[in-house]
C-alpha cells in the first residue's frame, strides 16, 4: 500500500529532495541466470531454512509512504524463511517469503547472482528458478527497492540505501543455500480453512461492479456475513455485510515432514493467505510482521514448532483488510490469535510429494500492450472510446494520495480521496483523474503558482522514468499444485481471474490447486479489473498503467501457463536513485523520548482495550548502534527474557523467553555521545501473576549482559512504583 505523496508541514523538504535525487539518481545493473537442473535422486527432495532480516532501528518504514515512522526498533523480528522444492529428475525451484513490504526486480535478480557466483554448483539456480515474495508488512524498512519511484515516495525519508540492499541480497541468499543443504525425502500435509470473518473488503463500491456470475462464485464461500457486522465497534467506513463475503477467505496450508519419520513435528509449513497485515497501523515505530507474526507465534506456540520453518505467501490481498475494530496490540494479537487456532483447526492428511517440478516463466513489458481477453462487468466509462491497451506511460490516481481505510494521508483530509474521477477520456488511463496536477496544488499552495509546473514536472518525470515495466510473471507446478507468481497487489476479483485463466491453459483437473504468489520478485502496486478501476477506489487509482493493467496480467498468465517457457533479457538495468546512508539520517536527536511517542499501538489494555500506559520498562546503556549495515551480523536488537524468583528456594529461574513471546518491544529511547540508551517494554499476559517478582535478563546488540534490579509486577502496572526499571 504506497502513499506517493508527503504530508503539507514536509512539502519545502521533499521538493528539495526530489530535485536532489533527479540530479544525482544512481544506476545498477544484474544479470538473468539460465535454468539448472540438480543431480536426478530416487524421490522429491525438500529443504527449508529461516533468518533474521531486521536491520538496526533508524530506517525508515516502507508501505505506509509518508504517513510511515522511523523505525525505533523491534516488536516481532523480519524473518526470511526460504522452501526448496527439487523432484527426481533434479527440476528445482525455491520460494521465498520475506517480511518485507515489497520485493523489487533487481533483489531477486542479484540474488540469484549471488547464488551462481557458488564455486559449488549445488546452489545454482536460474532466474525462473527463484520466487522471493513479500508478506507485505508495512513495518518493514523502505529504502531498498530498484524503483527511484518507490523509494522516493513509499517511506517518509527519500532515497536509496546500497549497503541495506547488499545486506537483504546476502541475508536471502544465505537462507536458500541452507535451504538446498537441508534438502532431504520429504510427504506433505496439505489442507485449506477459512478466515470467514477475520476479513473483510475494504473496496465494496468496485467490487459491486464486477459480473454477477463472478461475484456470486465469489461471495458463496461466506455464510451468515451478518453476524460479522455488529452496531457496534468497527470503523465507519465498514458500512454494509456484503464486505465480508466480497473476499478469498481460504488460506491453503502445506506442511513437509521427513519421509518415514515418526516426529510430530514439520521440518516446514507454507500458508498462502490473502489479506493486508496493516492492524498496527500508521503509528507504529517498531518493526513488525504485524498478524502474520502473531500467527506464526501462535502456531509455534500451541503446537511445540519451535524449530519448524514458517512462511506466509499472500495472494489476492489487494482490497482486503484485516477486521480490525482499532489499530493497536489488542486487535492485532486478537486477530492474529484467531486466524492461527482456524488454521490449527482444520483436519488434514498427508501423502507423498509426487509428479514433476514444471515452470514457465517470463518477465514481460507492461507499457502499451494489446489486451486481447473477453471483458466482463459494468461498462466503465470511455471503455467504448479507447484502445484496449496499456498506458505508455505510468501515473496514480487521486485516489492513491489519499490511501486506503489502513492509512489516509493528510491529504485525504484535504479533499483527495477515493472515488475522485475525470469527466476526460485519458488514453491508456480512462477515467482516472491524474494526481500531480491537484496534488501539487494541494501540497505547495503556499509556493507561487507560476513555480507549479515546475514541481509536478519532477514527479512525473521520476515516476515515469523509474517506476517498474519489466515484470516477471511465473507458474511453477509440483504435481497437482501450481503456484502462480505476480508483481503486485491482485484484488480478490482478479486474483479470481488469473487462477481461472491459468487453470483453463493448463487444462487442470478441479483436484489441481492454483495458488497465488502476490508481490513477487517485482511491485508495481495494485492490479483491478477494467470494472473495479472505473471505480477509481484506492486499487484502481493505483494501477500505474491504467484501466488495462489486471488484464494484462490475466491475459499474460494465461499465456505464459500454456507455453512452459522462459523468457528474459540477458541483463536489466535500474535507476534506484541516489545512495544514501538512511541509517545516518535517521532523525535520532538527542532527547529523551516519552514511552506515549511513537508506542501507542502497544499501550493497550489487552482485557479490555481501553489505553493504558503503565506497562513496566527496563532501560540500559549500550554502545552506540551500528550505523553501517554488516552483513555477517544476524542481530541488531536485545534479546530479553524475564526471570522469576522462587519464593522457596530463592533462585532466580526463567520465566519468559522474550524470543519465543509476543510481549516484549525493544526500542530506542535516546542516542548521545556514542551511546544507545534502550528500553524493554513488557506488555504482559493476564496469566502472568501480579504478586510475583521478577528481573529482566538481556543480551544486548553489543554482546553485553544486563540484569535489571527486582520488582513487583503489580506495584509498577497499579502505579506504586515508577514504570521505569533500572
Amino acid at each position: 500500500m504506497v502513499r506517493y505523496l508527503v504530508k503539507m508541514n514536509r512539502k519545502c523538504i521533499l521538493l528539495v529532495i526530489l530535485v536532489t535525487l533527479m540530479s544525482c539518481s544512481s544506476s545498477l545493473k544484474f544479470k538473468t541466470q539460465a535454468v539448472r537442473s540438480s543431480a536426478p535422486q530416487q524421490s522429491f527432495l525438500f529443504g527449508s531454512s529461516t533468518n533474521d532480516i531486521t536491520p538496526p532501528p533508524g530506517f525508515p518504514m516502507g508501505g505506509f509512504g509518508s504517513e510511515g515512522r522511523i523505525s525505533r526498533g523491534v516488536w516481532t523480528p523480519l524473518k526470511a524463511a526460504a522452501f526448496y522444492f527439487q523432484d527426481p529428475g533434479g527440476n528445482q525451484f525455491v520460494l521465498v517469503s520475506c517480511d518485507l513490504w515489497s520485493i523489487p526486480l533487481g533483489l531477486s535478480l542479484r540474488v540469484g547472482e549471488l547464488l551462481n557466483e557458488e564455486s559449488d554448483h549445488t546452489y545454482h539456480l536460474g532466474t525462473p528458478q527463484i520466487l522471493i515474495s513479500a508478506t507485505h508488512t508495512h513495518h518493514s524498512h523502505g529504502g531498498f527497492s530498484t524503483s527511484e519511484a518507490y523509494n522516493a515516495l513509499a517511506t517518509p525519508v527519500a532515497g536509496f540505501d546500497e549497503n541495506l540492499f547488499n545486506h537483504l541480497a546476502l541475508r536471502i541468499t544465505q537462507t536458500i543455500k541452507e535451504a538446498i543443504d537441508n534438502r532431504r525425502a520429504a510427504v506433505i500435509a496439505r489442507w485449506q480453512h477459512s478466515l470467514e470473518g477475520l476479513i473483510r473488503n475494504r473496496s465494496y463500491n468496485a467490487f459491486d461492479r464486477i459480473d454477477p456470475t463472478d461475484s456470486l462464485e465469489i461471495t458463496s464461500h461466506v455464510d451468515h456475513a451478518d453476524q460479522y457486522f455488529p452496531s457496534q465497534g468497527l470503523p465507519v467506513h465498514v458500512t454494509r455485510e456484503e464486505q465480508f463475503t466480497a473476499v478469498d477467505p481460504y488460506v491453503t496450508s502445506l506442511l513437509f515432514y521427513p519421509q518415514g519419520a515418526t516426529t510430530a513435528d514439520p521440518m516446514a509449513m507454507i500458508n498462502f493467505c490473502s489479506f493486508h497485515p496493516t492492524v498496527l497501523g500508521t503509528h507504529n515505530e517498531l518493526y513488525s510482521r504485524d498478524v502474520m507474526g502473531v500467527i506464526d507465534n501462535r502456531i509455534r506456540k500451541k503446537m511445540g514448532w519451535w524449530n519448524t520453518d514458517i512462511g506466509f505467501i499472500n495472494g489476492s490481498e489487494g482490497d482486503i483488510s484485516c477486521n480490525w475494530y482499532q489499530q493497536d496490540l489488542k486487535n492485532a494479537l486478537d486477530i492474529g490469535i484467531a486466524m492461527a487456532d482456524s488454521i490449527l483447526s482444520s483436519s488434514r492428511s498427508s501423502f507423498p510429494l509426487t509428479g514433476n517440478v514444471q515452470l514457465s516463466y517470463e518477465i514481460v513489458t507492461i507499457t502499451d500492450r494489446d489486451i486481447a481477453i473477453p471483458f466482463t462487468g459494468s461498462v466503465p466509462p470511455c471503455f467504448n472510446q479507447l484502445p484496449k491497451r496499456t498506458a505508455k506511460e505510468p501515473y496514480p490516481g487521486i485516489g492513491t494520495v489519499g490511501g486506503a481505510e489502513d492509512g489516509r494521508t493528510d491529504l485525504f483530509y484535504k479533499g483527495l480521496k477515493e472515488g475522485m474521477t475525470s469527466t476526460q477520456c485519458e488514453e491508456g488511463h480512462g477515467n482516472k483523474m491524474i494526481a500531480l496536477k491537484a496534488t501539487v496544488e494541494h501540497m505547495f499552495a503556499a509556493l507561487p503558482a507560476p513555480i507549479h509546473p515546475a514541481i509536478e514536472y519532477v514527479f512525473k518525470k521520476m515516476i515515469k522514468d523509474t517506476a517498474p515495466r519489466s515484470l516477471p510473471i511465473g507458474v511453477h507446478s509440483i504435481g497437482d499444485i501450481s503456484i502462480v507468481s505476480l508483481p503486485g497487489e491482485i484484488t480478490t476479483t482478479l486474483g479470481y481471474k488469473i487462477r481461472s485463466a491459468v487453470a483453463n491453459a493448463k487444462n487442470y483437473s478441479d483436484y489441481h490447486q492454483v495458488l497465488l504468489a502476490g508481490l513477487t520478485n517485482e511491485y508495481l502496486s495494485y492490479f483491478t479489473t477494467p470494472a473495479e478501476y472505473a471505480e477509481q477506489e484506492y486499487e484502481g487509482a493505483s494501477m500505474m498503467y491504467g484501466f488495462m493493467g489486471g488484464s494484462f496480467l490475466e491475459q499474460e498468465a494465461g499465456r505464459i501457463a500454456s507455453s512452459s517457457s522462459a523468457k528474459f533479457e540477458n541483463e536489466y538495468k535500474f535507476k534506484p536513485g541516489k545512495n544514501l546512508h538512511l541509517h545516518t539520517k535517521q532523525n535520532f536527536k538527542i532527547e529523551n523520548w516519552t514511552i506515549e511517542e511513537g508506542l501507542e499501538p502497544y499501550l493497550v489494555d489487552l482485557d479490555h482495550g481501553s489505553p493504558f500506559n503503565h506497562y513496566p520498562v527496563y532501560q540500559f546503556e549500550d554502545s552506540l548502534i551500528i550505523v553501517d549495515v554488516d552483513p555477517n551480523k544476524t542481530r541488531y536488537y536485545p534479546s530479553v527474557s524475564i526471570m522469576k524468583k522462587n519464593p522457596t528456594t530463592g533462585s532466580w529461574d526463567l520465566y519468559i523467553n522474550g524470543d519465543q513471546s509476543l510481549s516484549f518491544a525493544s526500542f530506542i529511547k535516546r542516542i548521545d555521545s556514542g551511546i544507545s540508551t534502550w528500553g524493554i517494554l513488557w506488555t504482559p499476559e493476564s496469566t502472568v501473576p501480579l504478586q510475583g517478582e521478577y528481573r529482566y535478563q538481556v543480551l544486548a546488540p553489543s554482546g553485553k549482559r544486563f540484569i535489571s534490579s527486582p520488582f513487583v509486577l503489580e506495584d509498577v502496572m497499579k502505579r506504586y512504583i515508577p514504570y521505569i526499571i533500572k
